[in-house]
């Protein structure tokens, strides 16, 4: 069973300072952050076969071990990706795997974890077998093994990939550093993360080569501390026709995030309607601000973005350029909420210290390099 937390790297150990360039007998793949029991390896590779230890439903970022909550289903999912994260760290895909055992604590999960495990081959599944466990580790409901044929890399490649360590990890310049920045995300953990609802987190948010990725199902989520007056910069990438948003000074107990907060609408401005009406366009405040001009890059590019609120003030910038500015409770703000849907929820805007959201809309969007600095 593998404990996974973020991203990979591969480690090759060849058994004998005689091999030269020739193929280590064993290549030990280890992603970067897993914790590493000394009894078993996340992944070995000898020949042209890759060996991938048990995997659960455990969060990755989460130490001790948390599996995901809701079920078979997600636990069958993030057991399944687990696996994913040490295929990629050995070069190979679910293409590659040849066979799988699967260990339920329920036989009667057998056709929810079907339904799931189906959907990670395109055709010619794997091998398998399917065992009914008396117990699992961390009472997990499934557990998933498998075997891939990967041939390793080319002997002129190999020290490459064997040092591969990609630098997903956020980090902030000394410079930043001293003028009182920091991170919200560091790029290998949801730490400081949390729904903003009061649920279990899902693993429909999770970290991927160092962003912080909505995948569907995971609800919108806070930074676990309220902020007043700050500056905050981030990186946002949609795919096409994707909706979500960063949201500002939410109060905790409304039914809905947006019942209290203002956005930053994120939106793949082409492929989505809302793209069509420039007060719900990339960058506005949404449903009341426009973009005084349009800078969003297009899908699948990152957006550079920064949210000043110092005050009543609140400044969009978004790739350089500053898109919006407004005075909160000022009588044109009042105006406009008065005549939007905000006006249904008095909470809308009132906070004078609140959390730093990112919305599930249940499109796919990342989020990486999230910074912040207090005003006052």
């Amino acid at each position: 069973m593998a404990l996974f937390l973020s991203a990979c790297s591969v480690e090759a150990r060849p058994a004998s300072d005689e091999l030269g360039d020739a193929p280590p007998r064993k290549e030990v793949i280890q992603p970067e952050g897993v914790t590493r029991l000394p009894v078993f390896s996340s992944g070995v590779r000898t020949g042209d076969l890759v060996f991938l230890s048990g995997a659960i439903g455990a969060l990755p970022g989460v130490y001790p071990p948390a599996l995901v909550e809701g079920g078979i289903v997600p636990e069958a999912r993030m057991a399944m990706d687990n696996l994913g994260r040490v295929l990629e760290a050995a070069g190979a895909g679910w293409a590659d795997v040849v066979k799988c055992t699967v260990f339920l604590a329920d036989m009667a999960d057998f056709g929810a974890f079907n339904e799931v495990y189906a959907g990670y081959f395109d055709s010619d599944p794997p091998a398998r077998s399917a065992l009914a466990a008396a117990g699992l580790a961390f009472d997990a409901r499934v557990e998933v093994e498998c075997i891939a044929a990967a041939p390793p890399a080319e002997p002129d490649q190999r020290s490459e990939v064997a040092t591969r360590e990609a630098p997903y990890a956020s980090e902030l310049a000394p410079e930043e550093e001293a003028e009182g920045w920091r991170l919200l995300f560091d790029g290998r953990s949801l730490a400081g993360w949390r729904r903003y609802d009061g649920g279990a987190m899902t693993s429909g948010w999770r970290v991927e080569e160092g962003a912080l990725v909505h995948v569907g199902g995971g609800f919108d989520i806070i930074y676990d501390e309220p902020f007043a007056d700050f500056e905050l910069t981030l990186e946002w990438q949609v795919e096409e026709g994707g909706n979500s948003g960063i949201f500002y000074r939410a109060a905790l107990g409304e039914r809905r995030i947006y019942h209290s907060a203002p956005e930053m609408q994120v939106l793949d401005d082409d492929g989505h309607p809302d793209g069509g009406n420039p007060l719900t366009s990339a960058g506005s405040n949404y449903g009341l601000h426009a973009p005084g001009v349009e800078v969003a890059n297009p899908a699948g590019e990152w957006n550079s973005v920064r949210i000043v609120v110092d005050g009543d003030s609140v400044e969009h910038w978004m790739n350089g350029s500053r898109i919006v500015a407004y005075e909160l409770g000022s009588a044109e703000w009042r105006e406009l909420v008065a005549t939007s849907k905000f006006a249904d929820w008095p909470a809308y805007g009132l906070a004078e210290s609140g959390y730093v959201g990112l919305q599930d809309h249940g499109d796919v969007v990342r989020f990486r390099n999230i910074k912040l600095k207090e005003l006052r």
